[in-house]
């Protein structure tokens, strides 16, 4: 089923590529290679189920892009990635197979200009809305990503998630005017998102990009020199309102603020009846420990200031906050049922519950708990309620000069943090190298450090053409 859009939009695609005058660009990509090292920690699934292993690995990775024209106003655009893993030793058992591969088709997108200034695009669709670095509440149709679970591309060090930018099926129309543009973008359902008890890694393709009704509506500025605004409505399966706004103070300083209100909630959350049932021994394999409320109204704002130097280097301190993350008495309550289900279930009282077969169900029940986790922050969603990030990169094109990209993200409740760290050099025009870490700081059971993922140390080089 999945292959169907695709298929659509070739065969409407084909007469027009018959009749008219057409051609591509020369295709553009990269191939390139990392050597990676995990170091992993105490955690709850660590301790009693060697879930997350430390490991040396080889990741293997390749881009092309293809850019074509059709007569005078259409034209057409594609995205593949793919990677091949290859791990030294066998992985932990919530982690990826020994020697695996991936592919991510991207992007596939038809454009007809209609007008001038009115643009139609039909097919595989990345719109992308925000102002913040960081996380962003006009960035409404963003889909989870389905990388590795303890492994990922790192050529672009913090941005390493544009690799795997699956872009959704559907239909887009932009109107530009003197004084800003007109958006909206439907990209409707055509598939289940398979099991509630599979994470997004083992979903496939269309699962990940067009499990929902989406409608957008947005409109944006233009006019405005120094100000740059932008009002969103999302209707469909989620309804959300979202607005931003981006203001130059000079040729360095940029203010930006974003918000949005939404129905409900926007990600699942672990519920409390199924965590009293859990405790009582009540559970069985079909039960869901987590939900998405579709009541009442949750809010998200983040704001930043960033300056930029002459010389390309960009610094930055930017706020988020959500009233739809746990708090401190939710996130204890989660870290309970992480321990119960870790162990804490064999009462040395009741010995049943020390047989293979309680042992088997809360083995599940746990991998459950983990990989749910997981895909909150495949979403791009942070857990907790208010956060602080900070970030400072210099990127310029110089044969040998040396660039760097540095962030990190603070929970501003617990204090542990996600930090990143790149080194990177273009050796020549078609070659660069790079070196980076990305390490948690925090206590045992905070945000970060739940998994026990410490850090991941690499070094790459990627070949362009």
């Amino acid at each position: 089923m999945q292959h169907k859009p695709l298929l659509l939009l070739v065969l409407l695609s084909f007469p027009v590529i018959v009749l008219a005058d057409s051609g591509c660009e020369q295709p553009r990509g990269y191939l390139g290679g990392e050597g990676i090292g995990l170091s992993s920690g105490s955690s709850s699934w660590n301790n009693h189920d060697s879930a997350f292993r430390q490991n040396t690995l080889l990741n293997l990775y390749t881009s092309l892009s293809l850019n074509c024209w059709i007569g005078e106003t259409l034209k057409l655009k594609s995205e593949t990635n793919g990677e091949y893993l290859l791990q030294s030793h066998q992985p932990g058992s919530l982690q990826d197979s020994r020697h695996t591969g991936k592919m991510f088709f991207n992007q596939l997108s038809l454009s007809w200009a209609v007008r001038d200034n009115v643009f139609i695009d039909a097919g595989k669709l990345r719109p992308r809305y925000g102002y913040l670095y960081s996380v962003s509440p006009l960035d409404m149709l963003r889909n989870p990503h389905g990388a590795f679970r303890s492994v990922h591309v790192n050529a672009t060090g913090d941005n390493w998630d544009s690799f795997y930018d699956e872009g959704s099926w559907g239909v887009s129309a932009t109107t530009y005017t003197s004084a800003g543009s007109w958006d909206l973008v439907i990209l409707p359902r055509l598939a289940l998102n398979g099991s509630d008890m599979n994470t997004n890694r083992h979903w496939s393709s269309l699962e990940r990009t067009n499990s929902q009704d989406r409608y957008l509506f947005s409109y944006s500025t233009t006019g405005l020199s120094d100000v740059t605004a932008t009002a969103s409505l999302l209707a469909g399966t989620q309804q959300r309102v979202a607005s931003g706004i981006s203001y130059t103070l000079n040729d360095n300083w940029i203010i930006n603020l974003e918000g949005s209100l939404m129905q409900g909630e926007s990600w699942r959350h672990l519920q409390a009846d199924a965590s009293s049932k859990l405790h009582n021994y009540s559970i069985t394999t079909s039960d869901h420990p987590f939900a998405r409320s579709k009541h009442g109204i949750n809010g998200d704002i983040g704001g930043g200031l960033r300056y930029t130097t002459s010389g390309q280097v960009e610094t930055g301190i930017e706020y988020y906050g959500q009233s739809q993350g746990y708090s401190r008495s939710e996130w204890k309550r989660l870290l309970r049922d992480v321990a119960f289900t870790n162990g804490g279930y064999a009462n040395p009282y009741i010995p049943v519950t020390s047989s293979s077969q309680v042992r088997d169900v809360f083995r599940l029940y746990a991998h459950i708990m983990a990989d749910e986790i997981d895909k909150t922050g495949r979403q791009g969603a942070l857990q907790g309620k208010h956060y602080l990030m900070l970030f400072n990169s210099r990127n310029r094109s110089e044969n040998r000069v040396i660039n760097w990209r540095a962030s990190a993200i603070i929970n501003l409740i617990d204090g542990s943090t996600l930090a990143n760290l790149q080194l990177s050099s273009p050796v020549r025009e078609d070659l660069e190298i790079y070196t980076g870490t990305s390490f948690t700081f925090g206590g045992t059971g905070s945000e970060f450090s739940l998994f026990g993922e410490k850090g991941t140390y690499y070094a790459g080089l990627r070949y362009y053409w």
